[in-house]
């Protein structure tokens, strides 16, 4: 007959009751905790000094680039001493000169985009760029907008783009600018009753536009040596010396209206007559008397 072995329990009144799901630990298990609960301060300190270092390295280094650039605004080699402008063909150099940095200014407190806003307000200037040059150089360059036709009240020739803007006088030109050989073959509109321009100030661009295509076809038309006139009242007219006044009037249907000068000029010369005007400002209707 076999005998049964007692097996020791434990009271239910010492068990720890464990959480539904959970892992009972052991002896061993919180000996482990305890020890990564030690060294957990340890790798805490090592990250929070390498964080520490780093910091204090990056603000070394601050410190001393600003030492370096504190002793190169001060030292006389990184300071301006030559300024070159490029591209000044219409633009004084009076005009341009306040605007500069003064010589002995830090290149460093050169500020380029800041001139070069205040330079594109020179009516003659269509863009501007400003480079400071290690060690002593300032750079300007300029695009300045082209004369298309000069605006003629009495002696005054004033050059005008094609937007009719007022770039400077044309006697005023300095003798080696290139544009002093080109401002005497630029079509020009005479405006015997005004208005007298500025510098700066705009005429009406229908009237430069014009001239810049009728001028280039006189020869062709037969007309050459005509002068082109402006008067507020009537607009364009072409002056063909020893022959008629011919009144054009606005850009409107220019191609046409000069045909349509042609047309009468040629029954004109058929019929053996001849003409003071002729007005071609309304198609509809020219006539000529």
């Amino acid at each position: 007959m076999s005998r049964a072995v007692p097996t020791r329990a434990t009271p239910a009144a010492h068990r720890r009751p464990t959480a539904r799901g959970a892992t009972p630990v052991t002896t061993r298990g919180r000996a482990q905790i305890a020890q990564r609960g030690r060294r957990g301060p340890g790798v805490l300190h090592r990250i929070f000094s390498a964080w520490l270092l780093g910091k204090l390295l990056a603000l070394a280094i601050l410190a001393g680039d600003l030492v370096v650039i504190v002793q190169g605004a001060v030292a006389p080699t990184l300071q301006v001493r030559e300024t070159l402008v490029y591209g000044a063909d219409l633009v004084p150099v009076t005009e341009i000169t306040p605007f500069l940095p003064t010589s002995g200014t830090s290149i460093f407190a050169v500020r380029g985009m800041r001139i070069a806003r205040a330079m594109e307000g020179i009516p003659a200037v269509k863009s501007a760029e400003v480079r400071a040059v290690l060690p002593s150089t300032v750079n300007v360059f300029l695009q300045e907008r082209m004369p298309v036709a000069a605006w003629v009240v009495g002696q005054s020739r004033a050059l005008i783009d094609e937007d009719g803007l007022v770039l400077g006088d044309a006697d005023a030109l300095r003798p080696e600018s290139p544009l002093r050989e080109i401002a005497p073959s630029l079509p020009a509109i005479s405006a015997p009753e005004g208005p007298a321009v500025q510098l700066g100030d705009r005429v009406d661009p229908a009237v430069v536009h014009v001239a810049q295509s009728v001028g280039p076809r006189l020869v062709a038309i037969g007309m050459p040596g005509s002068q082109v006139e402006y008067h507020p009242a009537t607009g364009v007219s072409l002056v063909v010396p020893g022959g008629p006044r011919i009144i054009l009037g606005n850009a409107d249907d220019l191609a046409a209206k000069l045909d349509a000068v042609q047309a009468i000029r040629g029954h004109l010369d058929a019929t053996h007559q001849t003409a003071q005007l002729i007005d071609v400002r309304f198609l509809e209707r020219p006539y000529y008397r």
